[in-house]
């Protein structure tokens, strides 16, 4: 078994001095993973095609919630992720979930970003692929994204 770091000692030594323990003695690291944002005034587009072929376009209200987040696609060049993971909204999405994900890398690094809608409509899975120029799967890549969907809260 692989030894495990001190992560007390750890920040100390980053801090240069011997933590405090605050309340309880609890320390802990942040990072800021996911921003999001409810766009009230939202407008979502639909396209009735009827028998004849003829088609009419509706457009309705809605709202939108747009959320941006920070992962690492690890050794396999692949991660799976959960809307909810990034925002502190409740659960209620409806199709469709867009996604636009870049690779934050110095060399040639592709992503391919899948969401789906799960749980009922209480999540959306996105699953991040990173791919190196030839063709084989990246590893180790971190990966911005912005997903942004139909959002009705749920009350329970």
């Amino acid at each position: 078994m692989a030894k495990q770091r001190d992560l007390k000692k750890h920040f100390e030594a980053i801090l240069g001095r011997e933590l405090a323990g605050g309340f309880g003695g609890e320390v802990a690291l942040r990072e800021t993973v996911g921003l999001s944002v409810v766009q009230e005034d939202g407008a979502t587009t639909t396209r009735d095609i009827g028998v004849t072929g003829n088609s009419a376009m509706r457009c309705g209200k809605t709202r939108l919630l747009t959320v941006a987040g920070l992962s690492f696609v690890g050794s396999e060049g692949k991660a799976t992720l959960r809307l909810s993971d990034f925002h502190c909204r409740g659960p209620g999405y409806l199709d469709p979930a867009f996604v636009v994900a870049t690779p934050n890398m110095p060399s040639s690094i592709f992503v391919t970003a899948i969401p789906a809608i799960i749980d009922n409509g209480l999540d959306v899975q996105i699953v991040l692929h990173t791919w190196a120029a030839g063709g084989d799967p990246a590893p180790n890549v971190l990966v911005t994204w912005c997903c942004r969907v139909q959002w009705t809260p749920t009350i329970f």
